[in-house]
């Protein structure tokens, strides 16, 4: 299986098939993609290279994926979790049993990866135990009523599940921005 990575395209992030990679920079002006054996090496690949020339302001057209200034931009085109676009989340991993480790096409949260965290009798890789509030223990949660950082359980889960910390500054915007509202 080849992964084909997409640093600069209509949608930037990591693809596993040519169709879907050539969709994002077919007709892109200053495209910058490339084919991979692993997730890993793709992986670099992404977080390789970025535009830091010294602006404190990140362009925002970068974080939607649609500037095609590249390395000339004014503006700080940085590769983090914070900024860049990411690659969904693996949602068999966030559960515990996704059978394709390092191959898989989908994010592993590196906040739940453990050197020790693999299963001897399954072969799966085995998540933290899940931490509830105790003054949660009346709630249902539906995760639509507002947290203490003013947003909704899911909403702080979506940002936490992206290595963003609720209480940031610009959790609101980052927000925002995952759920396509910028």
């Amino acid at each position: 299986m080849k992964f084909y990575a997409v640093r600069s395209g209509r949608r930037p992030g990591i693809y596993r098939s040519w169709n879907d990679c050539e969709a994002q920079v077919k007709g892109y002006s200053r495209n910058e993609y490339k084919s991979f054996h692993t997730y890993g090496e793709a992986m670099r690949y992404m977080n390789e290279g970025e535009n830091d020339n010294g602006s404190s302001q990140v362009c925002v057209d970068y974080l939607k994926g649609n500037c095609d200034m590249g390395s000339s931009c004014n503006f700080a085109h940085k590769r983090n979790k914070r900024s860049a676009p990411t690659t969904p989340l693996c949602k068999y991993y966030m559960q515990g049993n996704c059978l394709h480790g390092d191959n898989c096409y989908y994010e592993h949260p590196p906040m739940y990866k453990r050197s020790n965290n693999v299963s001897t009798s399954t072969g799966l890789r085995q998540l933290p135990p899940a931490i509830y509030d105790s003054d949660d223990s009346d709630d249902i949660g539906d995760g639509s009523s507002l947290g203490q950082f003013g947003m909704t359980h899911d909403d702080e889960m979506l940002l936490v599940c992206q290595g963003i910390k609720p209480h940031d500054d610009d959790a609101f915007e980052m927000l925002k921005f995952l759920k396509y509202e910028m």
